[in-house]
This record gives C-alpha cells, sequence and structure tokens, in this order.
C-alpha cells in the first residue's frame, strides 16, 4: 500500500502476530508520513533512540484518543515552525 497510495497519516501496532511494525515506520519516516504507535509493551531503548519524538500511545488506548492525537500531529505538520 505505501508503494502505490498516498498515505497521509497512520495508527501503528508495535507487535503484531506475524512480526512487528518497524519496518513500515522505516517507510513511513522515509516518507515524511506523520505516525503514532500503539503498544502494550514498553519501546526499547533503540526503537526510541530511532525514532526520536516518537508518539506513543499505550493499550487500552480509546480510538477517539488516537484520532485526536492523530490530528494534533497533522495541524502541527502544517502549521509553520509545527506549532498549533
Amino acid at each position: 500500500m505505501l508503494a502505490t497510495e498516498i498515505i497521509d497519516a497512520a495508527i501503528l501496532d508495535v507487535n503484531l502476530v506475524d512480526g512487528d511494525s518497524w519496518a513500515v515506520a522505516e517507510v513511513l519516516v522515509d516518507l515524511g508520513v506523520t505516525f503514532i504507535v500503539q503498544t502494550a509493551v514498553d519501546l526499547t531503548a533503540e526503537m526510541t533512540a530511532r525514532f526520536p519524538g516518537l508518539v506513543v500511545q499505550i493499550k487500552p488506548c480509546p480510538a477517539a484518543s488516537l484520532i485526536a492525537q492523530l490530528e494534533v500531529l497533522l495541524i502541527a505538520r502544517e502549521t509553520p515552525n509545527g506549532l498549533a
């Protein structure tokens, strides 16, 4: 999907049944796509160093909260100096 569609933003779950989503996070960073990570586990020091300023929502997290946080990030991205 990332190769064929324009993505404005994403919410990633860290641990999935078939692996983790860090490879997707790397592509999102390279594409300049805003994203939030949702997880029930602590991130490793390596991950927090690789993705400074990463917004993390701890599960369980209401969908409305995730969407509201993503809206804030998108507005900040579109505002000069990142100020919303």
